[in-house]
């Protein structure tokens, strides 16, 4: 199912599998219904079987208590009507999901059926694919899938010259292992890049897992950490400084010294690994963008080890007098090096 962005908190529902008992069967569901309000007042996830009924509800990570419990509540009341006589449905809002089924679902990701919606309007790059909304949602899967929650959110400049900036969220039911977390928000992924690169916002939703990307804050910013209590005196060891070392080959000397005691060192090593990849020799060997943006955004992706670069030489002398100065230098440039074509395959 297919549509434009509304600003209602519910999405969308699904019906399938006509029941033969449906007295017997809806009756049960009824009982299960009618408890779940309660209990999301307290817990973010729930599932449990009773009678033949499989269910769970699941909030979104950022909300509380009072919005989970309203969110259930509404979905209960809402599926009832809309699958009155459906033995699976499942139903999505904002703030929460609900689904149900007479058969046990418990701990298989699925990520049928979905629900996607995009913001019609484009990206004011048309012919750009918004490689910095991927790369942000990158990032945030690595993060999710090896979390208890399973919950993520992240902003950032989604482009180089600052003009956007990004927000996004992934998620998924806690009753799936991290394998298989990793494995829904990927292939929903793979959905969004289909249809929804060019745009400046969009939502996928699945029984197992979901993601949202917009250019406004849409979910709120997690509470800061409590200042922990310093323990005694005689109880502390002071952290002692690390030493000087990253013999960090010769990376660091190509990063500003005004910066260098001020930045993630391992990161921008990182970056600079990656800079030599794009700048290899034999453009077969550079990679592509979409490459780029995975190695840019995910701590997890080993960085193969870069071809040895173009062979160049050069001199340069410098002559001044009172009112003048200038350079003269001299080297080999391959043909590469002074014209060059990418290719990108989404």
């Amino acid at each position: 199912m297919i549509s434009s962005i509304t600003c209602q908190s519910y999405n969308y529902h699904f019906c399938s599998s006509p029941p033969n008992d449906t007295n017997n069967y809806i009756s049960k569901l009824d009982s299960v219904l009618n408890s779940l309000p309660s209990k999301a007042s307290v817990n973010s996830f729930y599932n449990e079987s009773s009678d033949g009924v499989y269910i769970l509800f699941l909030c979104r990570g950022d909300v509380s208590a009072a919005t989970c419990q309203t969110c259930v509540k509404n979905a209960t009341q809402v599926i009832r009507k809309q699958c009155s006589s459906n033995r699976t449905a499942i139903i999505w809002y904002n703030e929460c999901m609900l689904h149900y089924s007479n058969t046990n679902f418990f701990g298989l990701f699925r990520t049928s059926p979905d629900f996607l919606m995009w913001n019609t309007d484009n990206i004011t790059v048309p012919d750009e694919p918004n490689y910095g909304a991927l790369g942000l949602v990158y990032s945030l899967i690595d993060y999710a899938s090896n979390t208890y929650s399973k919950f993520g959110t992240d902003d950032r400049i989604v482009v180089s010259n600052g003009s956007r900036h990004g927000y996004a969220l992934v998620q998924c039911a806690r009753d799936i292992d991290n394998s298989s977390c990793r494995s829904c928000l990927w292939i929903l992924t793979e959905k969004i890049r289909k249809c929804c690169e060019f745009k400046i916002g969009w939502r996928i939703m699945s029984p197992s897992c979901n993601i949202r990307y917009e250019e406004y804050e849409f979910y709120k910013q997690p509470s800061p950490a409590p200042f922990p209590s310093v323990p005694d005196a005689y109880d502390y060891a002071a952290p002692q400084p690390m030493p000087n070392v990253d013999y960090q080959s010769k990376g660091l000397e190509l990063i500003d010294p005004n910066i260098v005691d001020n930045c993630p060192i391992s990161e921008v090593l990182r970056w600079i690994h990656i800079a030599l990849l794009c700048a290899q020799d034999d453009p077969a060997t550079r990679p592509t963008m979409s490459q780029v943006v995975l190695m840019l955004g995910s701590q997890a992706i080993d960085l193969p080890s870069p071809s040895t670069a173009p062979y160049s030489v050069s001199r340069f002398t410098t002559m001044s007098d009172e009112s003048s100065s200038f350079g003269i230098g001299t080297g080999i440039l391959t043909s590469d090096q002074t014209k060059s074509t990418s290719t990108s395959n989404y």
